[in-house]
């Protein structure tokens, strides 16, 4: 997995491509805010940020969708990005509470009912694993 930071800042294609040819399975994890430049097997994490939303190229390459909640008015954002996708492509949704806080986990746990979705939750903090 290729993350931290913003990996696409940069051309990932030539290590998606090398990695790829030896043997490994590629995934990234952006935000979305620049084009994604990498293979076209490459498993692509969309995870979009409230102060920049992700560009229509990323959302369209993407194969799985990220959302960090932390409160109720984050639902809007989800159904702002969501409606803006074109295409019939299936994605998977996951949403991930923000700081294990509880109010955020409750917010999440009813949107994954309601809507199928998926719930992501940093499993290393719950267990105070730094």
């Amino acid at each position: 997995m290729i993350t931290g930071g913003e990996p696409c800042l940069y051309n990932l294609i030539d290590i998606t491509k090398i990695l790829e040819n030896n043997g490994y399975k590629c995934q990234i994890e952006t935000s979305g805010i620049k084009n994604i430049l990498c293979s076209l097997n490459t498993w692509i994490t969309l995870s979009p940020k409230k102060n920049k939303k992700p560009t229509e190229k990323s959302i369209i390459v993407s194969n799985e969708i990220k959302f960090p909640i932390l409160e109720k008015k984050d639902i809007f954002y989800i159904y702002e990005i969501l409606s803006s996708i074109k295409d019939n492509k299936k994605r998977m949704i996951y949403l991930q509470p923000v700081n294990q806080d509880k109010k955020a986990l409750e917010i999440c746990l009813n949107l994954c009912k309601k809507n199928n979705w998926k719930l992501s939750i940093q499993l290393h903090k719950y267990l105070n694993i730094p």
